[in-house]
């Protein structure tokens, strides 16, 4: 009975690990599906050389590089970008502090699915400088005396980074990004808050380089004859630095499945 008992509990045993174990597998392989567009979009990976040999492999790049790769190939139907942040949001003297706050252009939503609870969703909710997004959990934090979330919308806050503070006006809600999506985010600001607070470099700059950008593709786009035009891409923009020896290059990676690698420099997965 004893080795019986034994055999049991280690079939029971075996059996339950193996069931975790199924179940991370599928969680991994499971990460970002839940875009609508997920098989259409990619991300812009930059690696730049010197003398042939390579000192950044990226995926972040110069700001203008989304907007000039859906100028220059029809295959590009949409391009969004992202930049990491920090920052604290303060109410009164009700103040959160967030290591997970993303500045993001003004069609995020239409690449990118994040379901809005409150606020237009009709809109963007990121169209005009000082506009932010804020998630469902961050906004429980925010209120006080057990006021609805909901009556946090269109709200004027204090945003900044310790240092530094500007009026911004809470547009909408999400609910709170699955645990299968890179992008974790508490809050989002929007891109014109950047540019009017920093300047023209960060819509324009071609040698600032701080920008993540993911890109739609058309229905119809055959990626590997697209990759082989955006090839040639840095040659054309670029062209002025190779008597320096340098080179920039580009290529696009599937958002689907580069949870699981290839990860490169300064990559924005699960921040």
């Amino acid at each position: 009975k004893l080795f019986t008992a034994i055999n049991l509990f280690g079939l029971v045993a075996s059996f339950t690990v193996s069931l975790f174990m199924l179940e991370y597998v599928l969680h991994e392989l499971s990460f970002d599906r839940f875009h609508s567009k997920a098989d259409r979009i990619y991300r812009v990976i930059h690696q730049r050389y010197r003398n042939g040999e390579s000192i950044l492999h990226s995926s972040i790049t110069m700001p203008p590089i989304g907007r000039l790769m859906k100028q220059d190939f029809p295959e590009v139907i949409e391009s969004t970008r992202i930049f990491h942040e920090f920052g604290n949001i303060q109410i009164g003297d009700r103040a959160l502090r967030t290591d997970r706050a993303l500045v993001v252009d003004e069609n995020f939503f239409s690449i990118l699915d994040f379901e809005i609870l409150y606020g237009d969703k009709t809109k963007s909710n990121l169209d005009d400088p000082y506009e932010i997004v804020i998630t469902e959990s961050y906004a429980s934090r925010l209120v006080s005396n057990n006021e609805p979330i909901a009556s946090l919308i269109n709200t004027t806050v204090e945003l900044g980074d310790g240092d530094d503070y500007w009026l911004s006006k809470i547009t909408a809600i999400v609910k709170d990004p699955p645990t299968n999506s890179q992008l974790q985010f508490e809050f989002l600001v929007s891109y014109a808050t950047y540019i009017d607070q920093w300047g023209e470099r960060t819509d324009n700059s071609m040698t600032w380089s701080h920008i993540y950008h993911y890109i739609l593709l058309d229905e119809n786009a055959d990626i590997e004859l697209l990759n082989e035009k955006v090839a040639a891409f840095g040659d054309r923009y670029f062209e002025e630095k190779e008597a320096s020896g340098l080179k920039e290059e580009f290529y696009l990676q599937p958002l689907l499945g580069s949870h699981l690698g290839p990860y490169y420099e300064y990559d924005l997965l699960s921040v």
